[in-house]
């Protein structure tokens, strides 16, 4: 097995439906059966918990609206909190 790595950095899915200002959409970002999105993001990050060393940094980005379900995603987990930056 190869080495693991020291710092996960993502920008995952928001599900919020986005469409930028030319009119493009991302593929995907607009779930309808909000448990299989939370579920999607719950695979993803246990996936990467696996791939990084004990206790590195996991840093991602959400939007505010959506910060809960990422919040109480990670609390039900083996993730410990430590830092919150909004900005």
């Amino acid at each position: 097995m190869g080495k693991k790595a020291n710092l996960c950095i993502t920008d995952p899915p928001y599900n919020c439906s986005y469409e930028g200002g030319t009119g493009m959409r991302i593929m995907n970002d607009n779930w309808s059966d909000s448990k299989k999105f939370y579920q999607f993001l719950l695979d993803a990050f246990k996936n990467a918990y696996g791939l990084w060393q004990t206790e590195q940094q996991f840093m991602f980005f959400i939007p505010m609206p959506k910060r809960l379900i990422f919040l109480m995603l990670l609390s039900t987990q083996d993730f410990i909190i430590q830092q919150l930056v909004f900005g």
